[in-house]
């Protein structure tokens, strides 16, 4: 009797279970909130045990239906609101509230960039960069460049060279040095251009007709020497170049070092230096004597850059002592006779090898500071003054000394060219208005040249001034 009385409750617990479970008549609601405004989200809850997906909005929520007994998890996604992974569970829950967390959105960064109308150029402009600039630098300018078809080279020497283009060279050729016009002693073969070619990370060479912008001088053309620019210096860095020449037994090394704070990223700095030292150079089967170089560079850079104005300001120190090989003096048409018949030169102008540099040859030294600002109008357009004052010394040791003892004795230079150069400019590149596009400039030279020592090339004041515009008109193609 009793084991029939225990079977008959197991049997009633066991149904009244499984009526239980198999009990799929529940249901529940639910409403989705921003959990922060507690405002009412519309949003898609999906249940993926169930295979099945609802909508909540903003006035009912949602519901679901026959819901049988048991646990069930769900994900509620919504764009902007992080999404959430949870578990609903039956009959327990009758009420779903499901509360959003606001997602943040990390975009990548972009930059608008406005590009100037690009203009139609009356402009052949080759410019050396990279390898090519890389080959440049440790030499002279005019080695630098006579890998530019049509620049060839007039060289009085190991160390002196000029460039020459379309034939013509010295004052027929415009140099400008980051934007400032290169004035030195330019009278002779032997007057090479004072340039550090370290100092640019672009060598250019402009022929055409808007050459004639920069005046008469830039007949045969313009050569840009143009470091780097301020405004793209960002962080702390620097490098160091190193060139070895086995002719001459030499070598040129240069090192930069730049720096803009992270706080006040507008200032911007750069300092520069270049040596180069050069011993006497051979051909094949002797050395020719007095033929080295010593050279000592230094430039130095400061701005305050913005993106619609700035101020910078810029120094650069250019000091070399150059040797003249004996041998390259022609005196009359003997010695000239007799350069051309022998097959070496004579005996006096060979020697050892040797870094000393005797009589003659050169002292140069050419200083250059230069100031420039400039201001962006949105509606006018872009604004740029400039102010330059250099100052070029040229000392020139002829072979023989002074036959005055007590003259001799002083070492001075046989001749001595002093130059000092003030350039300003203004100019003003305007937006384009009815298709033309272009830019206007005034300018303005003061310049005083005076010599020590024996009659050459007379003093002389030169006072300059100018106008310029230039414009371009582009209609559909």
């Amino acid at each position: 009797m009793k084991l029939k009385l225990y079977l008959i409750v197991s049997y009633l617990l066991i149904y009244s279970f499984t009526s239980a479970q198999n009990n799929c008549s529940y249901n529940f609601k639910g409403l989705v909130f921003d959990s922060i405004t507690n405002t009412q989200l519309e949003a898609i809850i999906i249940f993926p045990e169930k295979n099945k997906t609802v909508f909540s909005n903003t006035s009912i929520g949602f519901s679901i239906d026959s819901v049988c007994v048991g646990s069930y998890e769900y994900y509620v996604e919504l764009l902007g609101y992080k999404t959430i992974k949870a578990t609903v569970y039956i009959p327990q829950t009758k009420k779903l509230d499901i509360y959003l967390a606001p997602a943040t959105i990390d975009l990548k960064t972009f930059t608008k960039v406005e590009h100037k109308r690009e203009e139609i150029e009356a402009l052949n402009k080759i410019v050396l960069k990279d390898i090519e600039l890389t080959k440049a630098q440790g030499t002279t300018l005019g080695e630098g460049l006579k890998s530019i078809s049509g620049v060839n080279i007039l060289s009085t020497g190991s160390n002196i060279v000029k460039p020459v283009i379309h034939g013509m060279h010295s004052n027929r050729i415009l140099i400008l040095n980051n934007g400032v016009r290169q004035e030195g002693q330019n009278w002779g073969s032997e007057h090479a251009p004072e340039i550090d070619t370290y100092l640019a990370t672009s060598l250019s060479v402009i022929k055409g007709a808007n050459a004639v912008r920069y005046g008469s001088d830039a007949i045969a053309g313009v050569i840009l020497v143009e470091p780097k620019k301020l405004n793209d210096i960002n962080k702390l860095g620097g490098e160091i170049n190193m060139v070895g020449f086995s002719n001459g037994i030499g070598a040129a090394s240069s090192g930069i070092i730049e720096y803009s704070p992270k706080k006040i990223n507008a200032i911007k700095a750069r300092v520069q230096g270049t040596m180069r030292k050069m011993g006497n150079v051979h051909t094949p089967n002797y050395i020719l004597s007095n033929t080295g170089v010593i050279e000592k560079n230094y430039s130095a850079a400061f701005g305050y850059v913005k993106e619609n104005y700035g101020v910078e300001l810029f120094r650069s120190s250019f000091n070399t002592e150059v040797a003249l090989f004996k041998g390259s003096h022609i005196g009359n048409l003997t010695d000239l006779d007799y350069a051309f018949t022998q097959a070496k030169p004579r005996k006096e102008f060979i020697d050892s090898f040797t870094y000393k540099i005797d009589r003659p040859k050169q002292l140069i030294v050419h200083e250059l500071n230069k100031a420039n600002a400039y201001y962006f109008s949105p509606r006018l357009g872009k604004f740029t003054f400039v102010y330059a004052y250099q100052t070029n010394k040229r000392s020139e040791f002829d072979a023989h000394r002074q036959r005055n003892n007590y003259e001799a004795a002083k070492n001075k230079p046989e001749l001595q060219f002093n130059l000092t150069t003030q350039t300003a400019d203004f100019i003003w590149e305007h937006h384009v208005i009815r298709g033309f596009s272009g830019s206007v400039g005034f300018t303005g030279l003061w310049q005083n040249n005076y010599y020590e020592g024996r009659n050459l090339i007379p003093n002389f004041l030169m006072q300059s001034y100018g106008a310029f515009a230039i414009e371009h008109f582009t209609k559909n193609k």
